[in-house]
């Protein structure tokens, strides 16, 4: 018995494409009906051919302009969050795992007396968990927000000069380079990015443990990020130094610190938050320093001097300044729709229609 195939259902094309090609078909039946009655020849033939080459004009598609991005950048959450590129899970996992896993030997040790107002105020339990909380709302922010990436540009239909000189908005002359890739002239302190495949206004360095660039737009979430888990760390640090890790079980009883799983699960949060500390001290208090100065870490390592001069006010503000983003991940852009004969999507279109 013979199966009879039918063709697959398209999706009906987009309401831009059937208005140009009602219009377009208006006009070449128009001037097929002119050289028609000119040369004598049928106009009925030739209108029948200008509807087929109307019928055959490349289609296209609207689209988030975040599923077609040219660059490395992963985006989430429909367009609204993005992150760095994919090379970066290996570390970004390993950094969530750094940053949670004390959290979870914390409340797992100390979770019976932290609640109990006889041996913890509660000021001191609610503190525990804001410094907690802190540092992993700042991670978030750090990983999944546009660092400052400056759009692309169309491509030059000829060599661009290297440098050019523009007078900003004090009145200051600047200087800005070409980027080839970006196909822009990148603002003074803005960087090409690598790893991202971005040039990013006020480009610190490439972070592959929050996946992404820190910038212009992020930098100030990644020095909280900073510094909230050094009081994480504190905070840990001190409750394994202070409190015991159960109830004693009636008043005057000794709580054996070294025996069992929670004084073992106290020993190895002590040692790793001990390690983990002494190197985010440092680097935190390495861009409080950079901060100060102005600087860039790319500034910094490169040697160079600050390239905008600020106050003191303004270095310590800057940080805490919020830009808004120069991308539109979730705009509509038209992008033609290849590997498909012209008439597979306007076969759905009646003779109504056009």
């Amino acid at each position: 018995m013979a199966v009879q195939s039918t063709a697959p259902s398209l999706p009906p094309p987009p309401k831009n494409y059937i208005q140009r090609a009602r219009t377009q078909q208006r006009n070449l039946t128009a001037r097929a009906a002119e050289v028609g009655s000119a040369v004598g020849r049928s106009s009925a033939n030739l209108i029948s051919e200008v509807g087929y080459a109307a019928r055959s004009v490349a289609p296209e598609s609207l689209v988030r302009a975040y599923k077609v991005w040219p660059t490395k950048n992963v985006f989430c959450c429909w367009g609204f969050l993005m992150t760095g590129p994919v090379e970066d899970v290996g570390p970004n996992s390993c950094a969530w795992t750094s940053l949670l896993t004390p959290m979870a030997i914390f409340f797992y040790t100390w979770s019976d007396i932290l609640w109990d107002p006889s041996h913890v105020p509660p000021v001191y339990s609610y503190f525990c968990c804001l410094a907690f909380a802190s540092a992993v709302f700042w991670f978030s922010v750090t990983s999944f927000t546009d660092p400052g990436i400056i759009p692309r540009g169309p491509k030059p239909s000829g060599p661009m000069p290297p440098q050019r000189t523009r007078t900003d908005e004090r009145g200051a002359t600047v200087y800005e380079t070409w980027c080839s890739t970006c196909n822009v002239y990148r603002p003074p302190r803005s960087s090409h990015c690598s790893d991202c495949d971005n040039c990013v206004r006020d480009f610190d360095h490439h972070c592959p443990f929050t996946r992404n660039c820190i910038g212009a737009r992020n930098y100030g979430p990644f020095v909280m990020f900073l510094s909230s888990t050094c009081l994480s760390l504190a905070v840990v640090l001190i409750s394994a130094l202070a409190l015991p890790t159960r109830v004693p079980p009636h008043p005057g009883a000794l709580d054996p610190h070294s025996t069992g799983l929670r004084g073992l699960a106290s020993t190895v949060s002590v040692v790793f938050c001990a390690v983990m500390a002494a190197l985010l001290f440092s680097f935190t208090a390495y861009h409080v320093s950079l901060i100060c100065a102005g600087m860039t870490t790319k500034e910094h390592l490169k040697g160079r001097r600050a390239l905008v001069q600020q106050s003191t006010f303004e270095r310590l503000c800057e940080p805490c300044a919020v830009q808004p983003s120069q991308i539109q991940p979730r705009k509509l852009v038209s992008i033609a729709v290849g590997g498909e004969p012209p008439s597979a999507h306007v076969a759905t279109i009646s003779q109504d229609d056009l």
